[in-house]
């Protein structure tokens, strides 16, 4: 606990950064300080600098998913998207790596939070994603608490190419669960299921069959 501590007290400038940079949407810059906050604790603190590697992993994601958006914006490309309320976004220009939309209530800088599932989907569906971005995509929903949706995205990447991408969509699942990213996942015709569960089912199957014998 005192190791832990002393981590925090030497981090908290640095952690104010991440926190700044998320909020600014900047998630390259996110992962970036991240990473370096990590190799800085990593001999005091192993497990905490694990933790911030996890995160800058989700930061790397993220940052595919909105430079995908913002490349297609500056490319010309139209683009709308729905808020949480159902109202239409047209995603007009790019500021600052920020895109900017106009809703009923005007123009303003686009905050992911402020999109709904439905709206992620059309943008997936406009721009065509597919590998890391849709890692990326799936990442931001479970950040949204969109569970559900980021499932559906990670299951669509397993069927096209389960081999490729187990591992990457496993380390999503994992982080947006909060759960061991060691253990693995399995998709069934209901969604994703852990590994450890299949086990344990097959074990408490096992056990029924004794208890009913003896």
């Amino acid at each position: 606990q005192a190791t832990r501590l002393q981590t925090l007290a030497s981090l908290r400038s640095h952690m104010d950064k991440v926190r700044a940079a998320d909020e600014a949407g900047d998630y390259a810059l996110a992962a970036s300080l991240l990473r370096e906050a990590a190799g800085a604790v990593r001999a005091r603190d192993g497990e905490f600098a694990d933790r911030l590697l996890t995160r800058a992993a989700e930061s790397e994601l993220l940052a595919g998913w909105n430079g995908a958006v913002t490349a297609a914006v500056e490319a010309g490309k139209k683009l709308t998207t729905l808020d949480l309320a159902g109202r239409e976004l047209e995603l007009l220009r790019v500021e600052g790596g920020r895109v900017v939309a106009r809703s009923p209530d005007g123009d303003a800088q686009l905050e992911w939070y402020d999109v709904s599932a439905e709206g992620m989907q059309r943008l997936a569906e406009a721009l065509r994603v597919k590998g890391d971005t849709a890692l990326g995509l799936a990442s931001l929903l479970y950040k949204n608490g969109e569970a559900e949706a980021a499932e559906a995205v990670l299951a669509d990447l397993i069927r096209a190419d389960a081999k490729r991408w187990r591992g990457p969509v496993d380390a999503v699942l994992a982080r947006g669960r909060g759960e061991d990213g060691s253990v693995g996942y399995e998709l069934r015709k209901d969604g994703f299921v852990s590994l450890r569960e299949v086990e344990l089912e097959a074990l408490a199957k096992s056990m029924r069959g004794r208890l009913d014998a003896a």
